[in-house]
């Protein structure tokens, strides 16, 4: 039967693909992750082609280095103003050289040109980028983006822009990625992945860690979990650029003195739930079970609001609700009902609406964000995210194998809120938790950082706080450091002064920091409100220009300076037409639009609609900057056979039925968690007896001996003491859910004292089973 696909590569084409492997090596050290990715192309075809090929890179990486490897010969590339690039770049193919071109075309998606590749060439590209490593809890997070899932483009977009995005896509392209990993650390406890299957070793200053499997399909983003057993000691490290440009690092772990006074505020939270086809399958499940749990941390008296959106949106209520017992349950069964069925993702228009909102007076205002990000205009997101920072902050979850770094990491960080990714087979209970005790941190005051004996360079905005995140800055320094120089970061929390300070480490010849600090002040940059009248023009243009020139002084990628590196060829070697186009089809995102999900044999593609826009197939000839490009969508039939599974296992599923979500004794507390209600009670009876090694019935036996004839009440509270209790006694449980904890302990307190036997409870669990909360 022949397959026809919309944005599917054609697996009848009889045509080779030009890209052989993608491989990835990364060296993790203390701050930083530097990342060497090598793609190697090869023409197998009789005539030159141009090989064109998008990929993901980490939100957060500063692209260092671009280089070319071709027949015996090493090219270096070089960062040109865009327009610029693509002139020289165009120009080598007209005169039959060869040309490399490495374009940004969203914040986390990159595109390269391989251009005119002759017959049998084989051409090896390496780029380099280094990304900040946070760490969470004790816990470093690497993660590799693997797979550009296809983006939703909405009417109106660039058709060049729009025609880029639109890449051809394959169920199972045949090149794959190997992947090694080098950790140079001390003190490491464990690492874990949770989405390969990973093989570790010993090495000298550290552990090495690669695929099991070798090599694996680029469907998902690779996952390390790197728990180290570090002293929270501040970290302060300069860096000089073989720019001669200076920039330092300071990190270190805020903590607040926990018996600093507690500010109650009352909160009006928003839900803005993605439920575009994209989110079809396991995404959905995952964004449905994350709401859920959502729900259950708000307080009493707290107000909510529900918004599901796809290419449009509907809000489930026009006032905000107050949350209690009836309008949770009511909620929980409105989730249950939703499904991924709104068609493309349009995040602009409800984020519109949620900006416009009154905000209710004596609430502070947080929107929970859950989407996986396949847009287009995420810049245009953020943007209007940051307008908004003043009366708003955005949490944000990255839902799927393939959700967008871009748009979940840079709304949060525009609005001083903060993001979690959540891959499945990762446990959400954690991350939702997590999200929620930052929600409940006050947001700092005052802040300013200060240098002992140098001229520093602070950023121009600060990112928030949170107690269990590390923290990172970069800050330009001009002129000579002298020794023992100190950085210092101060602010007022809760009206009480802070601050962290570290010596200036010893300077070092690194490329690595300053370069990092150039994309954090590029970031500062594209986020910074440029609006106002007669002004905006010149605003923006003044954005662009310093944009430029940190991407042309520090050699890195932006979204206006590109790569480009050229092959002179002998007159004799050169080509005399224009080369074939060859798009080189992305391996389609593990689950995405539900592909591959659950058990029916077959999947409807019939009113997709992912873009207005039509994008380029196979082997649609390429336009410079300035071309347009025709529909080509005409007729095609959207049906497809699913392709069964029994050809090899994945590895992150066998990983989940290993480590599942609620396997094993760790996850007990996340299995109690989803028991509390929204008064703040638990109803786990179970799981509480089973932590504490008694039979459930021994725990009712008690419930029938208390002095009171409201036995279902009588059980809420024993339970929900035990569960206090137990949360208390385990380190981890108590500090993901001290707000579960605090919610309970305040339930409790409203409660009549019960008694049993005429004695307190409280004096029976002691006496009896050694139990004191």
């Amino acid at each position: 039967m022949s397959i026809k696909q919309a944005m599917l590569f054609v697996k009848e084409d009889s045509r080779q693909v030009a890209l052989k492997g993608v491989s990835i090596d990364v060296e993790v050290k203390e701050f930083a992750g530097i990342t060497t990715l090598t793609q190697e192309f090869e023409n197998t075809e009789e005539k030159a082609i141009e090989a064109v090929y998008l990929f993901p890179v980490e939100e957060s990486a500063a692209v260092i280095g671009f280089e070319i490897e071709t027949g015996g010969r090493t090219i270096k590339g070089i960062t040109e103003e865009r327009e610029k690039a693509f002139e020289i770049y165009d120009k080598a193919i007209e005169e039959g050289n060869a040309g490399f071109l490495l374009d940004q075309e969203l914040g986390d998606v990159l595109n390269i040109s391989v251009g005119n590749i002759l017959p049998g060439q084989k051409v090896k590209v390496t780029l380099r980028y280094v990304t900040g490593l946070p760490i969470n809890d004790g816990v470093m997070r690497l993660q590799i983006p693997a797979s550009v899932s296809p983006r939703y483009i909405p009417a109106g977009t660039d058709p060049v822009k729009a025609d880029t995005l639109s890449s051809p896509y394959s169920l199972d392209a045949p090149y794959k990625l190997s992947l090694n990993v080098n950790i140079r650390a001390e003190g490491i406890e464990e690492v874990v992945s949770p989405s390969h299957k990973i093989i570790t070793e010993q090495m000298e200053g550290g552990l090495k860690a690669g695929l099991a499997d070798k090599c694996a399909a680029l469907d998902r983003d690779f996952i390390l979990e790197i728990r180290l057993n570090h002293t929270k000691d501040p970290v302060c490290v300069l860096a000089e650029h073989e720019n001669t440009e200076k920039a330092v690092l300071l990190r270190f772990f805020p903590e607040f003195d926990e018996f600093a006074p507690q500010k109650e505020s009352k909160s009006e939270v928003i839900f803005i739930l993605d439920c575009s086809g994209s989110m079809g399958g396991s995404s959905i499940k995952e964004a449905k079970e994350a709401l859920d749990i959502s729900l259950r941390s708000l307080n009493k008296g707290d107000l909510f609001n529900i918004i599901r959106f796809g290419s449009t949106y509907e809000v489930y209520s026009k006032e905000p609700v107050s949350y209690n017992e009836k309008t949770f349950k009511k909620a929980i069964a409105y989730i249950n009902s939703i499904d991924a069925n709104l068609g493309g993702t349009e995040l602009l228009a409800p984020f519109q609406f949620v900006c416009g909102m009154p905000v209710v007076k004596g609430y502070t205002r947080d929107v929970i964000l859950l989407t996986d990000g396949e847009v287009s205009n995420p810049d245009a997101v953020i943007k209007l995210a940051a307008s908004a920072s003043d009366r708003l902050r955005v949490f944000t979850f990255g839902i799927g194998y393939g959700a967008s770094h871009h748009l979940v990491k840079g709304t949060a960080r525009a609005t001083n809120g903060a993001f979690e990714m959540i891959q499945p087979g990762e446990k959400i209970q954690p991350k939702v938790l997590r999200q929620f005790s930052r929600i409940s941190q006050p947001s700092l005051a005052d802040i300013k950082v200060t240098a002992e004996g140098c001229r520093l360079t602070p950023p121009s905005r600060f990112a928030q706080l949170f107690e269990g995140d590390s923290y990172s800055l970069f800050a330009k320094v001009d002129g000579d450091v002298p020794s023992g120089a100190e950085i210092v970061f101060s602010a007022q929390y809760l009206d009480q002064p802070y601050n962290w300070k570290a010596k200036i480490g010893r300077p070092v010849k690194d490329n690595a920091i300053p370069s990092l600090w150039a994309l954090s002040r590029i970031k500062d940059l594209k986020e910074s409100d440029t609006t106002g009248s007669n002004q905006e023009q010149r605003k923006i243009k003044a954005v662009e220009k310093e944009i430029t020139e940190l991407g042309l002084k520090f050699n890195i990628l932006t979204e206006f300076t590109s790569y480009i590196a050229i092959e002179e060829r002998k007159q004799k070697d050169r080509t005399n037409e224009r080369p074939e186009y060859r798009r080189i089809p992305v391996q389609l995102t593990k689950d995405w639009h539900g592909i591959g999900y659950g058990e029916a044999e077959e999947q409807d593609f019939a009113g997709l609609d992912m873009s207005p826009a039509s994008p380029a197939m196979y082997s649609q000839p390429r336009k410079s900057a300035g071309g347009l490009f025709t529909n080509l969508l005409s007729g095609i039939d959207f049906k497809m056979k699913k392709k069964t599974s029994g050809k090899r296992g994945s590895p992150v599923d066998s990983r989940s039925k290993e480590s599942g979500k609620n396997g094993g004794d760790s996850d007990w507390y996340l299995d109690l968690l989803k028991t509390q209600q929204a008064s703040g009670c638990f109803t786990g009876l179970d799981i509480v007896a089973e932590k504490l090694g008694k039979d459930a019935r021994e725990i009712k036996a008690l419930i029938g001996k208390m002095d009171a004839g409201d036995k279902e009440l009588c059980e809420k509270i024993l339970t929900t003491y035990l569960a206090v209790y137990l949360l208390h006694e385990d380190k981890t449980a108590f500090e993901a859910s001290k707000r579960a904890v605090k919610k309970a302990k305040s339930w409790l307190s409203g409660q009549v004292k019960f008694t049993i036997g005429g004695k307190p409870v409280e004096e029976v669990l002691k006496n009896e089973w050694g139990i004191v909360l």
